[in-house]
């Protein structure tokens, strides 16, 4: 209708009821968002249930409720996976807390699986794995390319590993000659990154310039690995038993 024109009393309107009742769509969405994020939070932290919900008014409202659901049902799938073999633990809050926080503001889906990962891990009695708010801290600050790094070190062959390939190809010691250049500049960037968080070391050939040629994988670097495994050595053990 153009401006300065009349409306007819006979064509439709929006009532004023019509924005609250979408707004209470919203709201009662988010209630039972809520609700699901409350009772698995309860399910695996150490808290009862009306304690975790007044955490998820406080701590947990700025978390990506698509993102938070995501999280539940990938964890839950993981979990599912080990039914019957998983005996179940408390953990700690301040571990739960932080890692579903980190976890459901992750917009990539690979490295919220990682985050899953260590969550069930750290359900699981029988991971072997005890996760630590220090694990939990390293972990915000890893990207998808650290993740892969850490694991193709971490998989390599030989400990003192040439970063030429990295991460998509291993490069046998000594055959990294044959084109003796640095790494891409992002591989460089996320082999520094593992170093300043202490997951890799120097293993060789330091560029003085530009990076690291070789790099070795160290005992905290193999903790993280271990933590953020969708099968941890000790499950995979155990379901070797059981088959």
């Amino acid at each position: 209708m153009a401006m300065g024109e009349s409306s007819d009393s006979s064509e439709p309107t929006a009532e004023a009821g019509e924005v609250p009742n979408e707004t209470s769509r919203t709201g009662s969405q988010a209630l039972v968002v809520a609700a699901k994020i409350g009772s698995f939070l309860a399910r695996v932290a150490e808290e009862p249930l009306e304690q975790v919900s007044g955490i998820i008014t406080d701590k947990l409202k700025y978390v990506r409720w698509e993102r938070s659901l995501r999280l539940i049902d990938r964890a839950q799938e993981l979990m599912d996976r080990r039914a019957g073999r998983m005996a179940e633990r408390r953990v700690p809050l301040n571990v739960a807390i932080p890692v579903f926080e980190a976890a459901s503001l992750e917009e990539d889906d690979g490295l919220q699986d990682v985050w899953a990962n260590l969550l069930v891990n750290a359900v699981d009695a029988d991971s072997g794995v005890e996760i630590k708010r220090a694990l939990v801290s390293i972990l915000q600050d890893f990207g998808p390319m650290e993740v892969r790094l850490l694991q193709a070190i971490h998989d390599a062959p030989d400990p003192k590993v040439p970063t030429k390939g990295l991460p998509d190809a291993y490069v046998e010691p000594g055959d990294e000659r044959v084109d003796p250049g640095l790494p891409p500049e992002p591989v460089q960037v996320g082999l520094w990154q593992l170093v300043r968080l202490g997951c890799i070391t120097g293993a060789g050939t330091w560029d003085s310039l530009a990076g690291i040629r070789r790099v070795q994988i160290t005992a905290l670097g193999k903790t993280m690995v271990e933590a953020c495994s969708a099968t941890p050595r000790r499950i995979t053990a155990r379901q070797a038993e059981s088959s």
